[in-house]
Formats: structure tokens, C-alpha cells, sequence
């Protein structure tokens, strides 16, 4: 019998991606032991059934958390996940011209769909999990120079949809109790940076350097 399991190495880090890949791993492993069963084209169809519908919410949830942060990665990832939907239709389509999984379709269902998950994984997934404890990291330095009085403005450029040439504001208040600022602004100006999150971090070093002389 085939076991497919969750473990340390398909971790990305991500609590809400972690959990779900475990549910979908689990659902991969009763589709393969239904295709290793009797009456296997039957439970095969059905088991189908059920891991297409997760793959399915999934793809939107972590599309979804994608947007959110802005992951300038997205559209390929997309991409991918198309590719994970031709392959379950493949799969589909070769239950239904054939009397049940064989040799040739359980190959299939290895390479396309457990290897292919295991690598998607590791790389696409891994890379969205960073990038979004960076863009809670930032959002907290963020917070950070709120509680010291700076507020951090960020306006995108709009420049090929990435936040390129960041403009940043920063300003300060007078009296904290009171909500308002100083007169000038301590820095109006263009901070060189791909991604929000980077101009973020920009602006909070310029505070920590200013802060220091």
C-alpha cells in the first residue's frame, strides 16, 4: 500500500498553508488507497471527487492570502495551480475512458500529482509563507514607529502594478495625547524599493538612524 505523509520537510512555515496542505496530503492518500482497493474505479471517481473539491478551496485560500500581501509572485503561482487542475482532469478523463486505475494511471498519479504537490511545496509555497512573515515583520515596524510618534505614509507608483519608487512620508507628532503633527515633515521623498513591505522597512531605518545621532 502506498503512504503519502505530511512531515517537517513540507513545512513553509505558515500556520493556515501548513494546516491545509496536511488535509490535502490526507485527501491524496485515501484517493491512492481507493485506487488500490476493489471496485477501485468506483471509490477511485468518488475519492476524486473529494480531493478535487479541497484542491479546489485551497488554491482560492492561498490565492487569496497571495493578494492580500500583495505577492509580486502571484501570477505565476496561478499558473501553477492551473496546472493542478488540468492534471485532475486528466485524471478524469482517464477514468472514464477506462475501467479503473492501472499501472499507467497510478504512474500519473505519482508523478503529476504527488511529486508535483511535494515540489510545489517546497518552492512556490515556501516563497509565499516568507513573503508574508516579511510583510507582517514590516507591518509591525510599522506599529513599532507608530508607538515612537512616526507615522509611515507609503503611496505606489504606479509602475508596471509594484509598489516601485515608493513615496514615503514620514511624520511626527507634537503630543501623542493630542493627535497632531509637527509642522514639517522630516522626510517627503522617493525611497527606491520593489515591494511596500521593503519601503517599509526603509523608512523605519531612516527613523533608527536619525534617532541615533
Amino acid at each position: 500500500m502506498t503512504v503519502i505523509t505530511f512531515d517537517d520537510n513540507l513545512i513553509t512555515g505558515n500556520k493556515t498553508i501548513d494546516e491545509q496542505h496536511k488535509e490535502l496530503i490526507d485527501r491524496i492518500q485515501q484517493f491512492v488507497s481507493a485506487c488500490e482497493s476493489e471496485d477501485a474505479r468506483v471509490k477511485a471517481i468518488k475519492m476524486l471527487d473529494y480531493l478535487d473539491e479541497y484542491t479546489e478551496f485551497h488554491f482560492k485560500e492561498e490565492e487569496k492570502l497571495q493578494k492580500d500581501v500583495d505577492y509580486p509572485g502571484l501570477e505565476e503561482h496561478i499558473k501553477k495551480h492551473e496546472e493542478f487542475r488540468h492534471t485532475v482532469k486528466v485524471l478524469y478523463d482517464y477514468l472514464d475512458e477506462n475501467e479503473g486505475p492501472d499501472e499507467k494511471f497510478m504512474e500519473q498519479v505519482k508523478i503529476n500529482v504527488i511529486d508535483w504537490l511535494f515540489g510545489h511545496i517546497k518552492t512556490f509555497d515556501r516563497s509565499v509563507a516568507e513573503y508574508i512573515n516579511i510583510y507582517e515583520l514590516a507591518h509591525k515596524c510599522k506599529e513599532w514607529a507608530l508607538d515612537n510618534r512616526w507615522i509611515i505614509s507609503t503611496m505606489p507608483m504606479l509602475t508596471e502594478k509594484r509598489w516601485r519608487n515608493t513615496s514615503v512620508r514620514l511624520s511626527h507628532f507634537y503630543n501623542p495625547s493630542k493627535d497632531r503633527y509637527l509642522d514639517g515633515i522630516y522626510h517627503n521623498g522617493r525611497i527606491e524599493a520593489d515591494t511596500e513591505t521593503e519601503a517599509i522597512f526603509k523608512a523605519c531605518q531612516w527613523i533608527l538612524d536619525k534617532d541615533s545621532k
